[in-house]
């Protein structure tokens, strides 16, 4: 107990070895410098700022980081002592979020929950590229994607309640900015042209004002800009036969779209690998009279476990998107429920390249039952006010996406959030999480999981 002779050793202060040093906080909050060999110790290493408790200092090449107590990412030279506050310019290491080297970068979380990911040399990455390292050799079946339910729809019927066809906050373009890289598309023929739209009834549906077109330039500018990522679509016609509204077969008019740009796509049957599919569209087929793509055409309704077949392996979905029960509250818990299920299935699944499964897991879900009261959604509200930003009480008969998600979303947040290192480590992948009302924090909790 005497190699810190000069000082005291304060808790939590993280101690590393970087060369022939050891390197702590000392109760002085001077960071210390203790030569292994010699026990010789210095508390001046950081001469112009703080280290901070619990802020998990590392070694990377000849430089060591850590929180300073103004909130500043420092780096610190082991050789020199020089020390430069500039890591981190535009984002705050948040304390006690175990930053870690991987290849060329290292990775922290920020104080505004987004992940950073940050070159040694000062330079910030952002999740518009975070698809960049997956080795060109893996399936997309083997990574954890963010994806969005009902990507575009953004506007709800006038005269309803709220949350009666909008399904997401951000627009396409910002949710690529935050990493999402599955969208599912819903197009109807109106107008002379496709065009986004939410709900299969003449008074229960919803034009989203952009057409395919819009929808298809927005992922080519993106992919054109980010070369090494892909984007995964699902494409289905947003009504059925028997509905309402005549229908228009829209699978000739995606295939003219689609054949209008075919390098922008990729259109076989097979789950592909990352290598062959970065800048481009991959297509998921949930449309009929058409042979391009992944075929999912045989999706079956509001179910919580079917699997479709590829040719070379298995899709695993999960979208039971009507809770069968009539109170808000156990219709969240057990949307939860089947949620967690698949969840646990993907992440105990370390299969790869034999015996493929590419997992599909719906978050989303609706509640449309009268008994929903406004003392129940403002308990669930002042839980995950971080969560939603305008809220209306549903009324009869009106489907209500936001009843589940102000519940599922933190959940799903919080079940990656409370995991150990370890049992992270262990974690094998999610698939794609496709979810209401994505937002960046649960996007790169599933983006991180790849490494």
């Amino acid at each position: 107990n005497n190699f810190n002779p000069n000082g005291t050793w304060k808790s939590n202060s993280s101690p590393f070895v970087a060369g022939d040093f050891v390197y702590f906080q000392g109760t002085d909050n001077r960071v210390w410098k203790v030569n292994i060999n010699t026990s010789t110790a210095d508390n001046n290493f950081n001469p112009n700022g703080t280290w901070k408790s619990n802020s998990s200092p590392f070694v990377a090449g000849d430089f060591i980081y850590f929180q300073g107590t103004d909130d500043r990412v420092w780096k610190v030279a082991i050789n020199t002592g020089n020390s430069d506050d500039s890591f981190n310019p535009t984002g705050i290491w948040k304390s006690k979020s175990t930053p870690f080297v991987t290849k060329d970068y290292v990775y922290f979380q920020g104080k505004d929950f987004h992940g950073i990911d940050n070159t040694l040399s000062v330079e910030r990455v952002t999740p518009l590229a975070w698809m960049r390292d997956v080795s060109d050799d893996k399936l997309l079946s083997e990574l954890s994607i963010p994806g969005s339910h009902d990507s575009a729809a953004l506007y709800d019927i006038p005269l309803l309640p709220s949350y009666n066809a909008k399904d997401q906050f951000e627009t396409l373009s910002a949710q690529l900015n935050f990493g999402v890289r599955f969208f599912d598309i819903r197009l109807r023929f109106d107008n002379n042209k496709l065009e986004a739209w939410h709900g299969q009834h003449t008074y229960f549906s919803k034009d989203q004002n952009i057409s395919f077109d819009d929808i298809v330039e927005i992922c080519n500018n993106f992919l054109k800009q980010y070369t090494k990522e892909c984007i995964v679509m699902s494409i289905q016609q947003e009504e059925e036969a028997g509905k309402i509204i005549p229908t228009t077969d829209i699978g000739p008019l995606v295939e003219q779209k689609i054949n209008q740009s075919p390098n922008l796509w990729y259109t076989e049957k097979f789950i592909p690998k990352i290598g062959k599919v970065r800048g481009k569209i991959v297509l998921l087929r949930r449309f009929n009279n058409s042979s391009l793509g992944i075929d999912v055409t045989g999706w079956q309704d509001n179910n919580a476990d079917f699997s479709i077949s590829a040719p070379n392996g298995l899709i695993r979905i999960q979208d039971q998107y009507k809770p069968s029960v009539d109170n808000p509250n156990t219709a969240q818990t057990d949307k939860w429920n089947v949620v967690k299920n698949m969840l646990d299935i993907s992440g105990a699944d370390h299969n790869n390249q034999t015996n493929i499964t590419w997992y599909v897991n719906f978050t989303s879900a609706i509640f449309d039952n009268t008994a929903t009261t406004k003392s129940i959604v403002e308990g669930i509200l002042k839980d995950v006010s971080n969560f939603v930003r305008d809220y209306t009480i549903p009324r009869t008969g009106i489907p209500n996406s936001m009843v589940i998600a102000i519940y599922v979303n933190p959940t799903l947040y919080s079940y990656f959030a409370d995991k150990t290192g370890a049992e992270i480590a262990d974690y094998s992948k999610t698939g794609i999480v496709v979810m209401d009302f994505v937002n960046a924090e649960l996007a790169q909790k599933i983006i991180a999981l790849n490494w």
